[in-house]
């Protein structure tokens, strides 16, 4: 599924906060760039809620155990999706310019991991052969 948001100066009805200064490279920061809604979840519980934009999704403070670099220099970052009672998958997710820059890309890719892992090795084991499945297909994407 894909959605495109375009804010045209004439465009008034279309509010969208401007993308914080730090998912923004110096080179593009004379050009304004919006934060915008990500719909996820079974139901969109609340579409307007913060958490829900792109700048909020994007971690701020992160180690070098939960970023992946592509090859293409993409910075991904690394998490888990919970079901009820425990991460049932991955995910890595990223921000970037495409078209020379002029438009912004939001990407979550996941896959899906066994919730009922007994222990810590044999979760850490498949959390880390679904982050390197993930890895892969990062490293094949072009835009």
């Amino acid at each position: 599924m894909s959605w495109t948001i375009d804010k045209q100066p004439t465009a008034a009805k279309i509010d969208l906060p401007l993308l914080p200064e730090r998912l923004i490279s110096d080179k593009k920061k004379k050009q304004s760039f919006y934060d915008f809604p990500i719909l996820s979840g079974y139901e969109f519980w609340s579409v307007v809620a913060e958490e829900k934009f792109v700048s909020y999704r994007i971690p701020q403070n992160t180690t070098q155990d939960n970023v992946y670099i592509n090859p293409k220099g993409i910075r991904m970052y690394k998490s888990f999706r919970w079901c009820p009672r425990s991460v049932c998958g991955v995910e890595l997710i990223f921000h970037t310019f495409v078209e020379n820059g002029n438009r912004q890309l939001f990407v979550t890719m996941a896959k899906s991991t066994d919730d009922l892992t007994p222990d810590d090795v044999e979760f850490k084991k498949e959390t880390d052969n679904a982050f390197n499945s993930l890895e892969q297909l990062a490293d094949s994407l072009t835009f």
